[in-house]
């Protein structure tokens, strides 16, 4: 009771300085921003793969080059500077244009390849930003339950528009024709519309504290040292193989809901069951991890990933016993487990001067190696030739499928597998102990 008394107190501190509760202002900020990372998320995979077709993992790939270096840098300056809102307010500013014209220029793939770099590098530049300036203020125990603020918005997003109606007449890609159904909102229109949420962030940026707690002396070099240590180097291998194939996730995952349910409500609606499980899993996250460790929240994460993949394998293969698309419920689990579990991993086995720039480093490997070398050997498995063969061969057993959705057999086994060597991998790992950087 005192530990739960405790927490709650940390959530509702008050500095005079501010005119919020630390948790208050958090809550708000989190929420309203995951409403732009939720259009970003449900609208890249089918907006981008619909324009561009078998050239569409280039510009992932210029997503996942990009997506660690917004890590890396905003942990970089944050050390080094201490500062955090000026940070903050510029990098949301900034991407609120950047995300409105990734979805409006499909017609100008370089254009288009650029901004996709530079839109996820500024999405994960303010992710990090907001992960310290909230594990700082309010500390490991209550960040999980804070994060699900912004899972509730990314689910307020996917839930209005599944309910959507089909009314005009556009392609995919949101240029209108004369006989191409379409949703009143598609891929491009629902990217764009994630901006304007991204601009109602910059005054609730304004409320974030203003520096960085810790005034321990800065060198990168402690933080590049600290990355090459044994354990760690280990964390970042298992890591690689993960974001390895959670590409199929950020990547693929939305183009095949698209030709499974017919229509982008199917992705949006895909999207809205995979927050169900987050938000209640990420207040019992923090318990988990300090009663059975944090290894639980890792295993439970591939374990739900290996489920995933092996459901919709299944579901091409024409046994789908219940709906494939409530495999999307174990997203909550599959993603959560290891984001915050990596976090947990590393705030208690890390300096709090140098988190940022460890953290960052570590999204250089895995996000991005990772990343980059998932999305290109996922991309050349699904445009490989081999799903046709497979359902030329198999078409008999399973009737309702098509060449296209059988393209994605391979890759769904591929990942399943995958997420089976992670399990394998962190039961020789040990994790550090839970250790609480509380709010003084």
């Amino acid at each position: 009771m005192k530990a739960k008394a405790h927490s709650t107190a940390l959530l509702l501190a008050r500095d005079p300085a501010r005119p919020f509760p630390d948790g208050l202002r958090f809550v708000f900020l989190l929420f309203v921003y995951f409403l732009g990372m939720g259009s970003y998320l449900s609208s890249l995979s089918p907006y981008i793969v619909a324009a561009y077709g078998e050239t569409s993992y280039q510009y992932f790939l210029a997503s996942e080059m990009c997506y660690p270096a917004g890590y890396f840098l905003a942990g970089y300056l944050s050390d080094r500077t201490r500062q955090l809102r000026l940070f903050l307010v510029a990098g949301i500013a900034l991407l609120a244009p950047a995300q409105f014209a990734l979805f409006s220029c499909a017609e100008f793939p370089t254009l288009t390849l650029g901004l996709s770099g530079l839109t996820r590098m500024l999405l994960a530049a303010n992710l990090q930003l907001m992960s310290i300036a909230v594990l700082e203020a309010i500390g490991e125990g209550p960040y999980a339950r804070m994060r699900s603020a912004g899972t509730i918005g990314f689910a307020v997003f996917q839930l209005t528009l599944w309910f959507l109606p089909e009314l005009l007449l556009t392609t995919q890609s949101g240029i209108a024709t004369a006989d191409a159904p379409r949703l009143i909102i598609d891929a491009g229109q629902s990217g764009r519309a994630g901006a304007f949420a991204f601009l109602a962030c910059v005054p609730l940026a304004l409320l974030v504290q203003r520096h960085r707690k810790s005034e321990e002396r800065y060198r990168f070099a402690d933080a590049l040292s600290f990355s090459l240590r044994p354990a760690h180097l280990a964390l970042l291998g298992l890591s690689f193989v993960f974001y390895f194939n959670f590409q199929l996730v950020d990547n693929y995952l939305g183009r095949f809901w698209q030709l499974h349910t017919g229509g982008m409500q199917g992705v949006y609606g895909g999207w809205f069951l995979a927050v169900l499980l987050e938000i209640p899993f990420l207040y019992v996250a923090a318990k988990l991890a300090r009663s059975t460790g944090i290894r639980t929240l890792i295993f439970l994460s591939a374990g739900a990933g290996a489920l995933r993949f092996a459901w919709v394998a299944a579901t091409v293969l024409g046994f789908e016993p219940v709906p494939a698309i409530y495999s999307q419920l174990l997203h909550g689990i599959h993603f959560t487990g290891y984001h915050i579990g990596v976090i947990y991993w590393l705030r208690s086995s890390t300096p709090d001067h140098l988190y940022g720039s460890v953290y960052g480093l570590y999204n250089i490997i895995t996000h991005s190696l990772g990343g980059m070398a998932g999305n290109v050997a996922f991309g050349a498995l699904l445009f490989s030739g081999i799903g046709a063969t497979l359902f030329e061969s198999m078409a008999g057993d399973a009737a309702t499928a098509s060449p296209e959705l059988f393209g994605f057999l391979p890759v769904f086994l591929l990942a399943a597998v995958l997420n089976l060597g992670v399990i394998a991998g962190f039961v020789f790992l040990r994790a550090p102990a839970w250790r609480t950087k509380a709010k003084n």
